[in-house]
Formats: structure tokens, C-alpha cells, sequence
């Protein structure tokens, strides 16, 4: 294994965070560039992950919910 390989265990969540593109922009001043959501898939499904993002007024979740388009580029990180 690599250390840059992607893994998970199963109750672990990502932190995730869009890259800036056509359609999200950093809320300014707002530090909420970051959301935590929870991996609802298993690992043998990767390379794809499925996670739980509810909508909301949250910057990173209402991109998701309401702008984010196929083929958007972001980066995670696996939490606890």
C-alpha cells in the first residue's frame, strides 16, 4: 500500500473541500470552506465513495446540493 492510497473503514467520514471552479467560489470571510460529511459506502467499493450530505445553508453542502456538476474537482481527507 501506498501511503497516498485512498482508504477507509466503515463509519469514518471525509473531510471535503471543492476546489475553486466555475461553480464554487470561498464564501468570503467565512472560513467554511470545509464540510464533514460520512461515508455510506463500503470499501470495496472504491475508487468511487458515497457520502451522506444533507442540505443545508452550509456553503460546501448547498454547493453540493444545489451547483456542483459532474466532473468537478475537490479534494478529501479521511477523518476519524
Amino acid at each position: 500500500n501506498s501511503s497516498d492510497e485512498f482508504t477507509f473503514l466503515p463509519g469514518q467520514w471525509v473531510d471535503f473541500r471543492p476546489r475553486p471552479s466555475s461553480t464554487w467560489r470561498p464564501p468570503n470571510g467565512s472560513g467554511k470552506t470545509i464540510g464533514g460529511y460520512s461515508i455510506t459506502s463500503i470499501p470495496r467499493s472504491l475508487p468511487r465513495i458515497d457520502l451522506a450530505i444533507q442540505r443545508s445553508r452550509h456553503p460546501v453542502a448547498e454547493w453540493v446540493t444545489s451547483q456542483a456538476r459532474p466532473n468537478d474537482l475537490v479534494h478529501v481527507r479521511v477523518g476519524g
